[in-house]
């Protein structure tokens, strides 16, 4: 959850990724033809009901989504 692209994991190329302990034994191989284990539902193309809700925030207060550094 770095927000420096430049020093988060997978910088270096995706074998950064994959050779990062929490992957040890996935089987990237077969990646595509595994089943996701979570499947949402969908009502149709539009349906955003998988997302959270958006965040509201006091007024004239700004975040910024990518450093959570407060704006004015």
């Amino acid at each position: 959850m770095d927000p420096n692209p430049s020093t988060r994991l997978g910088a270096n190329g995706v074998n950064e990724i994959q050779s990062h302990p929490f992957f040890k034994g996935f089987d990237w191989a077969n990646v595509r033809k595994m089943t996701a284990p979570v499947v949402p539902k969908v009502k149709n193309i539009l349906d955003t009901s998988n997302f959270e809700k958006q965040i509201q925030y006091a007024e004239k207060e700004k975040m910024d989504p990518f450093f959570g550094l407060a704006k004015g």
